[in-house]
This record gives structure tokens, C-alpha cells and sequence, in this order.
């Protein structure tokens, strides 16, 4: 009946449909795999950007988010990989300011740090893309604003300009980084993925921009990355090193308990060897954060600079 189907239909009628098949599949929690199979198939004959159609993309987007929860919670290594190709794969049938329209709903409302993190590399793969796939736009700095201008067009036109820029990035992920409200009981262990994928892309953005002659793509707003950094980053550096801190007491606490109790409670040194595991890890944190914060200095010295030279030519 599919192959009927796939030789009657457009593709991407055939997708759509096979998506409306896949949904409840992705739900239930045996039946994953023959719906990863089946959207893959699918997916293969779609040419990237032909999904135009309302109807049809409100059914692969029911689909692929059907494929997120499905990827976080999946006990299976293989459909968890599998389903992050199949989520590639069904993100390139609709055109960029779609598929940046989708990845941003998806970043928006999706509960899954380690989901998060694996549509933060996506919007990462998309930038780097775009970015090969630009002319060299080479900017210059306002003396009066410090913003970078285009000193040359790049090859994006009205028809079809830039999507996944980096200035359009930053202000996607920065609402990740925002440290909970006061009485919220959140703990950064619990989004770490989406912190460490949102901090390193933020990074990437920053080292782009702070190179010699940044191309329209990659340039940043000036006053943009002060206040990330000002507002931002200062806070959720603050956030895991308070963690941290406890975290630290909470191991010397049971490492002094496992030398004191005779016999060591069984459960101890597994407690143990996890809370020095999740010190590591919001150590490693730290180090990015700290990074990227250098980085936003270093840029915004960039972006002075570049600015008394003009100063000094006029």
C-alpha cells in the first residue's frame, strides 16, 4: 500500500501521510523503531525545502515532535541515534525560515536536556552550512556605535536571505542560559546537557565573530554580547558554582563518613563515586562558562578597536 502510495502521490503527500502513520507508533513505547523505518523511507524521496504545504507540514511536524519525546525517552541506543538522523533527514523538507521556525518551537518546548543539546548541534550544523555556503560579506565597526556594518553584499537575496545567523542564534539560545527565579527548586545537574550545548554554541558564535574581517553571517551586535555576558552569563556561572559548593560539602561529608563507619554502609561508595562524578561535570561547566565570558570580553575589545581605527582614518 506505502509503495502505491509513494508512486500516486507527490513525496511529499507520501511523507505526511506516512507521518500521520508514524505519530502514534513514536508514542507507544514498543513500536518506535518500525516508525523511525517507516519516516525514514519516506523522507528519502522529499527534496529539501518541497514541503510547502500547510496541511502536509502540520503532519510532519506533529511527527517530529512525536520524535523528540520518542528519542529522550527511548532505552535503546540504536532508536535514540536512528532517531536523530530521521529528525535530519525530516528537517531538510521544509525551506530554512521554516525549518528555523520548527527548531525554535522545538528549543522552546521541549522538557529534554539531552534532546536540547542535540537541537542546539542542529542549529549549529545549520549555521556552519549557511556560513560555507555564503559570500565573504566583510564588515567594519561604527566609530559612534560600535556596530559592525557589510562593506560588501553577501550572495543571500531577498528570495532567499540568511536564516541561521549568528546574531539570530544567539537570541535563540540565550533564553536557555537564564538562571531560574528565586523560590524555583532547580538544580543545573538536571539541564546540564542543554547548558553545555547552548554555552558551546554561544562560544563558537563569539570566536566567529571575534575573527578578523567577520562576514555578515557570523557578525554580532556589540551591545548584544554585553548584555549576554552582564546579564546572562555572570548568573549562570553563579548558579553551578553555588551547586558546586554544595556538591563539595556533600563529598567531604561522606568521605569523612566512609572513614568513620565501620562497616561502610553498602550504598556509600557508589553515593560517593556519583557525587564526585557530578562535581566533574559542573566543574567542566565552569571552564566553559568562564571561557565564554573571556570570549565576550575579547570581542567587545575587537569591536572597540575596529572602531579607533575608523576614528583615526576619518
Amino acid at each position: 500500500m506505502l509503495l502505491a502510495l509513494k508512486a500516486e502521490r507527490s513525496p511529499s503527500a507520501a511523507l505526511a501521510f506516512a507521518a500521520a502513520l508514524a505519530e502514534p507508533l513514536l508514542r507507544s513505547a514498543r513500536h518506535g523503531a518500525a516508525a523511525l523505518r517507516l519516516l525514514d523511507w519516506a523522507g528519502r524521496a522529499v527534496a529539501p525545502g518541497s514541503l510547502a504545504c500547510a496541511e502536509e507540514g502540520r503532519r510532519v511536524e506533529l511527527a517530529v515532535r512525536a520524535l523528540t519525546t520518542h528519542m529522550a525517552n527511548s532505552a535503546q541506543q540504536s532508536e535514540r541515534t536512528g532517531g536523530y538522523k530521521t529528525l535530519r533527514r525530516l528537517l531538510w523538507a521544509w525551506a530554512e525560515p521554516e525549518r528555523f521556525r520548527l527548531l525554535k518551537g522545538l528549543l522552546s518546548a521541549c522538557p529534554f536536556p539531552n534532546v536540547v543539546a542535540l537541537l542546539i548541534h542542529r542549529l549549529k550544523e545549520e549555521h556552519l552550512r549557511e556560513a560555507a555556503e555564503s559570500a565573504p560579506a566583510v564588515f567594519t565597526a561604527s566609530a559612534s556605535s560600535g556596530v559592525l556594518t557589510a562593506s560588501a553584499p553577501a550572495v543571500f537575496t531577498a528570495s532567499a536571505p540568511a536564516v541561521f545567523t549568528a546574531s539570530a542564534l544567539l537570541e535563540l539560545v540565550e533564553p536557555l542560559l537564564a538562571v531560574p527565579r528565586a523560590g524555583e527548586q532547580t538544580d543545573p545537574l538536571d539541564s546540564l546537557d542543554a547548558l553545555m550545548g547552548a554555552l558551546n554554541l554561544v562560544r563558537l558564535l563569539l570566536q566567529r565573530a571575534s575573527a578578523p574581517n567577520p562576514t555578515l553571517h557570523a557578525a554580532l551586535d556589540r551591545a548584544a554580547v554585553v548584555r549576554l555576558q552582564r546579564e546572562t552569563l555572570v548568573h549562570v556561572d553563579a548558579w553551578i558554582r553555588r551547586r558546586m559548593d554544595t556538591l563539595w560539602a556533600q563529598v567531604n561529608a561522606a568521605e569523612r563518613c566512609a572513614e568513620r563507619c565501620s562497616p561502610v554502609p553498602t550504598t556509600a561508595p557508589e553515593s560517593l563515586r556519583q557525587l564526585r562524578l557530578d562535581f566533574t561535570h559542573l566543574h567542566v561547566a565552569t571552564d566553559v562558562a568562564a571561557r565564554t565570558m573571556e570570549i565576550c570580553k575579547e570581542f567587545t575589545a575587537v569591536v572597540a578597536a575596529a572602531a579607533a581605527d575608523v576614528v583615526r582614518v576619518d
